[in-house]
């Protein structure tokens, strides 16, 4: 089913353990209402899809909502962690659109805050497991990735001197390990980890990924906008890249085409990411 689902216009872009997820959650779905599973009704929107959906949203944030009393119980500062716990819970993002887009971003938040919550209470070997079951969930997470790293290499996997413990080391690399075999097994073992990873990081979409992303590319995006502006008003001889003249911002997924500047190679965007996290993880690696 799952290759199957890959294959449809709405394919999944979510790595696999959420796949697993979803499996799961259509067994119940199937019972309630059969059209909601069948593959050949996409667009079908009726109440039972709604009510399944939003219910199963609600149940999975339990997971969140449990973390954040456990981090109540053992917080040096009961009153503020209660504020900061419900603000959390109550956060307009999981009530709004978590609820209505049903992402379960609740729910995978709830894992992550139960990795740093086993960190805290000093499990590390949990916290790391959980935190590679989290990147199995949704990927966007690949950002904290470098400070976990640091974190457990420095707290777990080497003694205060130093020295690596390769005990602790070997059992962090095979959870770790295990967790990602389980995920990624049967598409390695069905030759669709090519397709899989094309999914999964969908640069086609553009550096301004649907609308203007919240981030550097927009103000970029906006400056190529304004010099483009300014060559046709002032008739500069500069060279302009005709396929960036249309608009990059019109909602549109698509490759993000420049008219002025020059164009951004997928490859580009990640390197720049690491490059500028490796002053941050150095001074995380000096403080663990």
């Amino acid at each position: 089913m799952i290759a199957t689902i890959f294959l449809l216009s709405t394919a999944l872009d979510y790595p696999p353990l959420f796949a697993y997820f979803e499996k799961l959650l259509s067994i119940p779905a199937a019972l309630l209402d059969p059209r909601i599973v069948d593959l050949n009704n996409l667009k079908y929107d009726s109440w039972s899809v709604i009510a399944y959906q939003r219910t199963t949203v609600i149940l999975t944030e339990l997971v969140l909502g449990v973390a954040l009393l456990r981090f109540i119980r053992g917080a040096v500062d009961p009153q503020t962690q209660r504020i900061i716990s419900a603000s959390l819970f109550l956060h307009p993002g999981f009530l709004i659109v978590d609820h209505i887009h049903f992402q379960y971003n609740g729910f995978m938040f709830g894992i992550l805050l139960w990795s740093i919550l086993m960190a805290r209470d000093g499990n590390k070997l949990a916290s790391g497991v959980l935190f590679a079951v989290l990147l199995n969930f949704k990927h966007i997470y690949m950002y904290l990735a470098p400070a976990y790293f640091i974190y457990l290499l420095r707290g777990f996997c080497m003694s205060p001197s130093g020295e690596l413990q390769i005990k602790n080391f070997l059992s962090l690399a095979n959870a770790v390990i295990a967790v990602f075999v389980v995920s990624l097994g049967p598409f390695i073992l069905m030759g669709q980890i090519p397709q899989l990873l094309s999914r999964l990081f969908p640069f086609t979409r553009g550096l301004n990924h649907a609308y203007w992303a919240p981030n550097a590319w927009a103000l970029v995006t906006a400056v190529d906008r304004v010099l483009l502006r300014y060559m046709k008003h002032t008739g500069a001889d500069v060279s302009i890249n005709l396929p960036g003249v249309a608009s990059t911002s019109r909602g549109l997924v698509g490759d993000t085409v420049f008219a002025v500047l020059p164009n951004i190679k997928p490859l580009f965007v990640p390197l720049l990411t690491s490059a500028s996290d490796v002053a941050h993880q150095v001074m995380a690696y000096s403080d663990v």
